[in-house]
């Protein structure tokens, strides 16, 4: 990945945990990455997803 998206994704998720505790947001970030690895594992489909989807389908739940 290069420096540019590893920066954006940072960024972008760092927005969301800023007023947790740590502890919380580790076990949050470990279950996400866990989860999604899955996905990705078990799909091609849902690997593929770009960020445009991926901002579309959260602005769902919103």
């Amino acid at each position: 990945m290069s420096d540019d998206k590893d920066d954006a994704f940072h960024d972008a998720f760092h927005m969301t945990d800023c007023d947790g505790y740590e502890s919380v947001l580790i076990n949050r970030a470990r279950h996400a990455c866990d989860y999604l690895e899955e996905l990705v594992n078990q799909n091609d489909e849902i690997a593929a997803f770009t960020v445009a989807e991926i901002i579309e389908n959260l602005n769902r739940h919103l």
